[in-house]
């Protein structure tokens, strides 16, 4: 399974969950492949510092990062695309309807519910932090979600 986080400018907050899945999947020995994307991200931007001192505060190994913008061949190899906010998700879907089906916000498939992660890009460390605990908190439920999905299709 291919998951493909999406954000703003790919430096934030689709990056941190896509940090957070990963070492979730990785706990469990789960086969999963995880990446991030921007839909006005410009290329090559490193992690902004913030999001990386929230993972690093928080236990996460923070990798090396750089942001890269949305793509339809991107879209294409992911089995699901994960947003941070409903226009997000909503610009994905009216831009490239091929790829509907496979396109939610994350707080969608955690909890059923619409509901933007608002960005946090250039605000003080503690809003980070609340950002951080927000994707890690649904970015858990994603992947308990998954979990349970994969045991079911494999018996």
């Amino acid at each position: 399974m291919k998951i493909l986080f999406i954000c703003t400018g790919n430096t934030c907050r689709s990056y941190m969950a896509e940090v957070i899945l990963e070492k979730l999947a990785e706990d469990k020995n789960f086969k999963i492949q995880v990446t991030s994307a921007g839909t006005q991200a410009i290329d090559g931007i490193p992690a902004y510092p913030y999001a990386r001192m929230a993972l690093r505060k928080n236990g996460y190994i923070d990798k090396k990062h750089v942001s890269k913008t949305i793509s339809e061949e991107l879209l294409q190899e992911h089995d699901c695309v994960i947003t941070m906010e409903v226009q997000q998700r909503d610009f994905l879907k009216f831009s490239f309807p091929q790829f509907g089906n496979r396109i939610h916000t994350l707080t969608e498939l955690a909890m059923d519910m619409e509901m933007d992660i608002d960005d946090p890009i250039k605000l003080e460390y503690i809003v980070y932090e609340k950002t951080f605990k927000m994707i890690e908190n649904y970015t858990i439920k994603v992947f308990e979600k998954l979990i349970k999905k994969y045991k079911l299709e494999c018996q």
